[in-house]
């Protein structure tokens, strides 16, 4: 194999059980640059897969606030649909609701540094985000207020990324 070239190259700190040592701490990824092909993949690539450890640690914190449902669930809906909830049937519904998604947050997180978990957490992900989207654009207009647009476009764009990234582990 040819060597890169040198504007190529890796800069790699120190290793630390495969992870790249910064500051005398572990980053989660392995990457600070473009890398040159791997198994017959392009750098762009190997460098989406290998940096998107950044995907899911926004996304897993973005997916996290969501724990504010479970702590003021009437707040939630009212900032994000302009609804008033105050039956108790529905707020627990809708703590429940917030409870599961915060956890898919946490899994995201998680699986940072569990790459063999991974794939099925991504997928998880990626099909809870396209169902709430879906339904969020079978609203009337009315009920889509600035944030609830927010989180269809957040919500879009992680679910192409995940998609893009589990397409290109199966290849």
């Amino acid at each position: 194999m040819r060597p890169a070239p040198a504007d190529m190259r890796l800069i790699v700190l120190r290793r630390c059980a495969g992870r790249v040592r910064v500051f005398g701490g572990c980053l989660p990824g392995t990457v600070l640059g473009p890398r040159v092909k791997k198994n017959g993949r392009g750098t762009k690539v190997t460098f989406f897969l290998d940096g998107f450890h950044l995907v899911l640690a926004i996304s897993g914190g973005l997916t996290i606030t969501m724990v504010q449902g479970v702590y003021a669930p009437a707040k939630l809906i009212r900032s994000t649909f302009g609804v008033d909830v105050d039956h108790p049937v529905l707020i627990m519904i809708i703590r429940s609701w917030c409870a599961l998604i915060t956890l898919i947050g946490i899994l995201l997180l998680w699986s940072i540094n569990a790459p063999d978990l991974r794939v099925p957490v991504i997928l998880i992900a990626g099909i809870s985000k396209i169902f709430y989207v879906a339904l969020l654009l079978t609203l009337p207009k009315d009920y889509r207020l600035p944030k609830a647009q927010t989180v269809i476009y957040a919500d879009s764009a992680m679910a192409v990324l995940f998609a893009i990234y589990l397409g290109l582990r199966i290849l």
